[in-house]
């Protein structure tokens, strides 16, 4: 009974490291990256109706609100329903928050079908492309709120090219904890290349990066980051 209330702890502890890992984003060398990337939401992507609307997928409690250029129009969406009163917490308690709050949708980025067509200009992804079953249906459905000349701001993780690290994962079945809160595991890295390409979506070059992260958290060490424009 002993051995299995520690195998017990010892799981729950993995996947509580994971589900902090794709919300929370809050490693040094992540903050710096998004830092890096998101500074200048605002400049050259198209206004709607005289005002910059910003897509935040997987947002979350609102973490990444600090990057969201003052005088914009927010919307938020998340595949879980719970952050709903998290985030419109966080705006209702920043008074000097002069950014405004549409809408959050409870959904994944496959999924923006109440979100009219070219009527975004911006959209950001942190660890958000991962809940995709479909990558491409998912990167589609960005490229169609998208207007012309939009900005597409995303930093994912994908898997490991260490192959014991992968196999040692899955052999103790955590993939059913990722299904469990949205996290498909995929190589979005590859698949970014491809979609980008069948949509017509320019890019940056995509860079993979090593997270100093420890034990089963180092099958998150590699990222891929850019912007692509509409």
């Amino acid at each position: 009974a002993v051995v299995s209330t520690q195998s017990t702890g010892f799981f729950a502890g993995i996947i509580d490291q994971c589900q902090y890992f794709h919300k929370a984003t809050s490693h040094p060398e992540l903050l710096e990256i998004k830092k890096t990337l998101l500074k200048n939401v605002a400049e050259e992507a198209p206004l709607i109706e005289d005002r910059l609307v910003v897509l935040e997928l997987n947002c979350g409690s609102g973490t990444n609100l600090g990057y969201i250029p003052e005088g914009s129009v927010y919307i938020g969406s998340d595949p879980d329903e719970s952050e709903r009163e998290k985030l419109e917490l966080n705006f209702s308690k920043d008074e000097n928050n002069k950014t405004e709050f549409d809408r959050f949708l409870c959904t994944t980025p496959c999924q923006l079908y109440s979100i009219l067509d070219e009527s975004v200009s911006v959209v950001i992804s942190v660890h958000g492309l991962c809940s995709c079953f479909n990558l491409s249906y998912g990167l589609q459905e960005v490229w169609r709120v998208l207007k012309p000349g939009g900005k597409f701001y995303y930093v994912e993780h994908v898997p490991t090219r260490r192959k014991y690290s992968t196999l040692w994962f899955s052999q103790l079945n955590f993939q059913i904890q990722f299904f469990w809160w949205g996290c498909f595991y995929r190589k979005i890295d590859k698949d970014l290349r491809r979609v980008f390409s069948s949509v017509s979506m320019d890019y940056t070059e995509i860079n993979l990066h090593g997270f100093n992260y420890i034990g089963p958290m180092k099958i998150f060490q590699p990222h891929v980051y850019g912007v692509a424009t509409k």
